[in-house]
């Protein structure tokens, strides 16, 4: 009976044992992996935020002439203007405020009616010289002025490009430098829009014979996409063809000054606009009381246009000009 009693027990103990390694084994083994989500085609997703006031504003004037293109860093601006300089050639005015990229440029020259757009924002201006009236304006304004003319670092020149379409700057060195006291900037857009839908697929901005802007929408990724001639418009560091959520037509009178073709572009006042905001097609104004105004723009009722919060491109033309919109 005894001798039973202890198979019985031992039975006990191995049947115990055994129970307890299995369930130690359970306790060990790796959970089953969970299929990954395919991230070859991530969703588009906008941003959501935009600009930050309390950052600095830098306003770059930007070589635009057939041989200076593409440019550098522009796809990094927030917001750019584009505008006739003499000969029929435009500029561009690129501003950053959400980003300063290392290699900006070609940097030209100042024109009044781009300083007058930057006192409006309180930027930083940047440049190569400039016109007389403009290099008086800009003194008389009290810009946050750096040229060319008068500092080397953080501009420099690429070797690659020839002269005058060769100075070049790094943003986020100069936005290391303190040269004057940061006060306070201003956005010059209600920026308080939401996603609005439309059907207009192509915007086409004839400036001249030879200088034909085309916007095109790309219902994938919910932008202008921009093209010059028929041609993307791209950056040169990254490849990237340049876009805008907001297209401002700007019509404002343009006067011829001198023999070499100088403008006046009379951007302080009141004229017609349209707005291109995603596919959405509002017709309008603009309106600016002075100097130290601000720009605002309306539609036809008087209401203040909110705009997308996303890249924004200004297209200051003469008031005669004809756009074809599809």
């Amino acid at each position: 009976m005894k001798k039973l009693f202890i198979l019985i027990f031992s039975l006990l103990l191995i049947l115990t044992f055994t129970s307890c390694s299995n369930y130690k084994k359970e306790k060990k083994t790796e959970p089953p992996k969970l299929e990954q989500p395919d991230q070859s085609n991530p969703p588009i997703v906008k941003d959501t935020t935009f600009m930050d006031p309390t950052k600095k504003i830098y306003a770059v004037m930007i070589d635009n002439i057939s041989v200076a293109r593409p440019q550098s860093g522009i796809s990094k601006a927030d917001i750019i203007y584009e505008a006739l300089a003499e000969g029929g050639i435009p500029r561009l005015m690129a501003v950053f405020n959400s980003s300063y990229p290392e290699k900006v440029g070609p940097i030209r020259s100042a024109r009044p009616y781009f300083v007058y757009i930057a006192k409006e924002m309180n930027a930083h201006y940047v440049h190569v010289g400039g016109s007389d009236e403009a290099l008086k304006e800009i003194k008389n304004l009290g810009l946050k002025d750096y040229s060319a003319m008068f500092m080397t670092n953080p501009f420099f020149i690429d070797k690659k490009r020839s002269a005058p379409h060769n100075t070049y700057i790094s943003l986020k060195d100069l936005s290391t430098i303190n040269m004057y006291s940061s006060g306070t900037f201003n956005i010059p857009f209600n920026f308080s829009g939401s996603f609005r839908d439309g059907n207009t697929k192509k915007i086409v901005i004839p400036y001249n014979k030879s200088y034909v802007v085309e916007y095109r929408y790309d219902t994938t990724n919910n932008h202008y996409y921009r093209f010059v001639n028929g041609k993307p418009f791209v950056d040169r560091e990254d490849g990237s063809q340049l876009y805008a959520d907001n297209v401002i037509i700007q019509y404002a009178k343009h006067t011829v000054l001198d023999k070499v073709g100088r403008l006046r572009i009379d951007i302080i006042g009141k004229g017609k606009a349209e707005f291109f905001i995603n596919k959405e097609h509002i017709k309008g104004y603009w309106q600016r009381d002075g100097i130290n105004g601000m720009t605002k723009f309306y539609d036809e009722n008087g209401k203040e246009i909110k705009f997308y919060p996303g890249k924004t491109w200004v297209q200051i033309v003469p008031d005669s000009t004809e756009i074809e919109v599809d």
